[in-house]
């Protein structure tokens, strides 16, 4: 997937500090692709496996950590939302929902998408797996 980094990059001293903070643990790879980009932005479209979900879930970005207007704190911490799921954060938004990442042990590092009205599937089951299952479709 060809993007760029969102914001100002961060130091990891900085997510153990989020994590803290929000008494969350975040997986593995999730930390360590927020420290090299701090959230990203697509260069041109990318849909989540076009062959199973028909183009459904296009991706729009990863929210950074810190910095900037779309970040982690706004979309988790600062909101009300009644749809939102529980035992996950939000991590980034498509065109027509939002991505999160599950935090609870059950589950931890599952990959969702959920809409507005409750709609929730999950996607993949790490976030490396979530950015590799999107491709670029030709129109």
């Amino acid at each position: 997937m060809k993007f760029t980094s969102k914001e100002k990059d961060l130091i990891p001293r900085e997510l153990i500090e989020l994590e803290k903070l929000y008494s969350i643990k975040l997986p593995k790879s999730y930390k360590e692709f927020m420290i090299k980009n701090n959230g990203m932005r697509p260069l041109r479209e990318y849909f989540f496996k076009p062959e199973i979900w028909d183009n459904d879930i296009e991706f729009f970005n990863v929210f950074s950590i810190k910095y900037g207007s779309t970040t982690f704190e706004k979309y988790n911490i600062n909101v009300d939302l009644d749809d939102y799921p529980e035992g996950k954060v939000t991590i980034g938004r498509s065109r027509t929902g939002y991505f999160s990442i599950s935090v609870r042990k059950r589950d931890f590092g599952n990959v969702y998408v959920y809409y507005s009205d409750g709609e929730i599937h999950k996607l993949a089951n790490s976030f490396v797996e979530f950015l590799n299952g999107f491709r670029a479709v030709s129109s």
